[in-house]
C-alpha cells in the first residue's frame, strides 16, 4: 500500500506528525476513553475520537497524526481495522491493530509504568548514539497533549536537523516508502 502525504503544514520550515496517537469510532470513544482511563490511571485531554484528536492537532500545530488502533480482543481486530481504513484522510493516517494475545497483559502494563519514564539525558544520548533519523515523535493522544510533548522535546537541547527528523521528517520518509 502506497501512502500519500498531503500535509497541511502549520509551519514554513518543518512539518510535525505525530507517530502515536489514539481514536476511536465516535459511538465507542466515550466509553473506550473511560475504560482506559481506569484501568491506566491516566486522564485523556481529548474525547477519543478522530475530530477531536484533530482540533487538539490544530491547537497544538500537528499536521498529521498516525492513530495506532487498540484491540482489547482478538474478536475486535477486523471491524477495528476496517474503521481504521475509513478514518485515514489527509490529516490521519490509521494503521492497523493487531491483539497482543498476552497472558496477562495488565501485568505486562503495570510493570512497564513502574519502570517510569527515560530520563531526558538518557534519550538524548540514545538519539545521538543511534542517529536521530531513527525516532519518531508519539504523543501517545489522547493520554498526553501533543503541544507538551513538543514542548519538552524543543527543551532537550537537540540540533534544529534531529528536532526536525523526530518531529516529522522521518516519519513522512517511513511512510513514503511503504
Amino acid at each position: 500500500m502506497t501512502l500519500s502525504l498531503r500535509i497541511l503544514r502549520y509551519s514554513a520550515d518543518m512539518r510535525t506528525l505525530d507517530f502515536h496517537t489514539h481514536a476511536f469510532p465516535d459511538p465507542i470513544a466515550p466509553g473506550a476513553v473511560a475504560s482506559l482511563e481506569a484501568e491506566g490511571n491516566v486522564a485523556a485531554v481529548y474525547d477519543g475520537t478522530v475530530s477531536g484528536l484533530i482540533a487538539v492537532m490544530d491547537r497544538s500545530r500537528v499536521d498529521v497524526s498516525v492513530v495506532q488502533p487498540v484491540a482489547t480482543k482478538p474478536t475486535q481486530v477486523k471491524r477495528i481495522n476496517e474503521w481504521a481504513s475509513s478514518a485515514n484522510g489527509d490529516r490521519i493516517v490509521a494503521f492497523g491493530a493487531m491483539h497482543p494475545d498476552l497472558d496477562d497483559p495488565a501485568t505486562e502494563l503495570a510493570r512497564m509504568h513502574a519502570l517510569g519514564h527515560l530520563p531526558d539525558e538518557e534519550f538524548v544520548s540514545l538519539v545521538r548514539a543511534h542517529g536521530s533519523g531513527r525516532v519518531l515523535f508519539g504523543s501517545d493522544g489522547p493520554w498526553t497533549h501533543p503541544a507538551e510533548e513538543i514542548g519538552h522535546l524543543r527543551r532537550l537541547g537537540l540540533t534544529a536537523g534531529e528536532l526536525e527528523g523526530i518531529l516529522g521528517g522521518n516519519a513522512e520518509r517511513l511512510l513514503a516508502a511503504s
